[in-house]
């Protein structure tokens, strides 16, 4: 049976439970924006090629993390205030950095955009009928796997892509098709 709400500005158990996932899931995203911005701010090339789809995507990526960032502080300072310890993911910053220009090459990761496998399978398995619990499979929409998503090495001329940009490239586009697809469609 679940406690009354506690007026006096506690949280139960399940909800200081939600909230410190809630704040590593924010962690792990910031992580993964930082990564990005590094180089959005920080590596000609890669502005450059951000700038194909929208010239205004470097400023996306860093406001984006900033606002990663902050929700992660406001749920951790949330969490405080109630009595609860924040959460830290310092423990498992353990991935190494981007080598290119304009990566913190000494920072440590805590995800690895340099090597990334994506299920679009999902998109698929979530609008069909079937029930994986029975057996049903759904295909990959398109094939991401062991692609970096971030350079691994400096671009030079940037009208020329690299595999990372080339996975960027797949994935917006993956994204656009799907917008266009029915919502039952198998594919």
């Amino acid at each position: 049976m679940r406690r009354p709400l506690d007026w006096g500005g506690g949280l139960t158990a399940g909800d200081a439970a939600t909230q410190r996932l809630l704040a590593a899931a924010e962690i792990l995203e910031s992580d993964l924006w930082q990564q990005d911005n590094e180089l959005a701010l920080g590596n000609e090339a890669f502005q450059q090629v951000l700038q194909v789809p929208d010239g205004d995507m470097p400023t996306y990526v860093n406001q984006n993390t900033r606002d990663e960032f902050s929700h992660a502080a406001f749920i951790n300072a949330y969490l405080i205030s109630k009595g609860h310890s924040p959460v830290s993911l310092e423990h498992f910053r353990t991935l190494p950095s981007s080598l290119v220009t304009g990566a913190n090459k000494t920072s440590r990761r805590l995800t690895n955009l340099l090597n990334l496998t994506v299920d679009t399978s999902w998109y698929a398995r979530y609008r069909s009928t079937g029930n994986p619990d029975f057996g049903a499979t759904f295909a990959q929409i398109v094939n991401l796997v062991n692609l970096p998503a971030i350079p691994n090495t400096d671009l030079g001329d940037a009208r020329r892509p690299t595999s990372a940009i080339t996975s960027n490239r797949r994935l917006v586009e993956l994204f656009r098709s799907l917008r266009a697809l029915p919502r039952n469609s198998p594919h």
